[in-house]
């Protein structure tokens, strides 16, 4: 990346790391056990707000294609105020759940707009060829906000109570909305079509060939695999006996995997070699953890698979946005996102009847073991080119 690049990204980055200063992130669940939230509920708040990010995704997606990709985001920025402010005003189970409904909506408002926003952004420079170095950057600026935030987050509590943490989101959600609000508007091509015909036309850009509909299938595939992680990593160590203790250990090692990976792909110009790495990092840590007993060895497996996912999941997304059109682009990723929440939806059923750790890590492997279909497809498709 040069120079002008990074003048370029330097605003988007300050704002993804002040908007990612989310200080009650890593304490949200004991705040509601302290209100009086029960175990039950908290699993209902859990599966509203994955409904909801279901309901909003697509709808969000096409309203960021048609109205404004920096608009949708600040609206995203203004729905975390809410969210946060809610709570700040009252705490109550149907303050949670209102919550968590606004939360739901504030990440659908994100899912496929933000990147669509870098892409067309580095495109109206005629820069676009480093979208992967440059959403790779952005992805460890989040990410870093959200360690440095996580790792203050008890002493911050426990200096000026639970709602402290919420008071200073609120501030750092603020800072954030003004950021985003003095960012540049790229130019994008908007469509004119209907809404129905405006989702036709993106599962049409997904079909178009076989090679788009393997990279989307490859993609859904990891992204649900980076989801069963996130979802049940804490499940997957209470199962193998990690000590409570460990469990903030464990979770910085997630942040600092998943950084590593943004890093790596961010500093390597050969998407390909990051695909190689990513992958040969990611499916022996995973099988690994099939076995692994020892708390120590199922922390750095995690930091592992968190690192080698990552970096597999920005090449086959960079692989999707150079083959997509301005006007259906983020309306096409959130498709997508809605696929690969399909699959985690399956995977989870298996999980409910089969609720152990050798099943967790198990159908892990086996989505990611997909992704090496990409590498003889593309070959197969090389040699009919040539």
């Amino acid at each position: 990346m040069t120079a002008t690049d990074r003048k370029i990204l330097r605003p988007l980055y300050i704002w993804a790391f002040v908007e990612s200063l989310i200080f009650f992130y890593a304490i949200e669940k004991l705040f509601w056990t302290h209100v009086g939230i029960t175990p039950q509920q908290i699993i209902f708040l859990g599966i509203l707000a994955q409904a909801g990010q279901v309901v909003f995704e697509v709808p969000t997606s096409i309203l960021a294609d048609r109205w404004s990709r920096r608009k949708t985001l600040i609206a995203s920025s203004g729905t975390m105020l809410l969210c946060v402010g809610v709570i700040l005003l009252w705490q109550n189970y149907f303050s949670f759940i209102v919550m968590n409904v606004l939360w739901a909506l504030y990440f659908s408002l994100q899912s496929g707009t933000l990147s669509a926003y870098v892409f067309d952004l580095l495109k109206s420079h005629d820069r676009h060829a480093v979208y992967r170095q440059a959403m790779s950057r952005l992805n460890t600026m989040q990410l870093s906000a959200l360690l440095v935030s996580s790792l203050l987050a008890v002493s911050l509590a426990n200096f000026g109570g639970y709602l402290f943490t919420y008071s200073l989101t609120f501030l750092s959600a603020s800072l954030a909305l003004y950021l985003l609000w003095r960012m540049p508007e790229p130019a994008m091509v908007r469509q004119t079509a209907s809404w129905r015909g405006h989702v036709r036309s993106a599962l049409n850009e997904l079909l178009q060939t076989r090679w788009m509909m393997l990279l989307g299938f490859l993609l859904a595939c990891i992204t649900a695999a980076r989801f069963i992680w996130y979802e049940y990593y804490q499940l997957f160590a209470i199962l193998r006996d990690v000590p409570a203790e460990w469990f903030g250990v464990m979770l910085g090692l997630i942040f600092v995997g998943n950084i590593a990976g943004a890093e790596f792909s961010h500093r390597s110009g050969n998407g390909r070699m990051v695909l190689a790495v990513g992958l040969f990092v990611l499916l022996p840590s995973a099988a690994a953890l099939i076995f692994a007993n020892q708390a120590w060895l199922v922390l750095g497996l995690l930091g592992l698979v968190f690192a080698g996912a990552h970096a597999t999941y920005i090449v086959f997304e960079e692989n999707i946005q150079h083959r997509l059109s301005s006007a259906l682009r983020a309306t096409t990723l959130s498709l997508l996102g809605l696929f690969s929440r399909l699959i985690f939806g399956v995977v989870a059923v298996l999980l409910v009847l089969w609720p152990t750790a050798h099943m967790v890590s198990l159908v892990s492997v086996v989505l990611s073991a997909l992704c090496v279909l990409y590498v003889p497809v593309r070959r197969h498709i090389l040699r009919k080119i040539a």
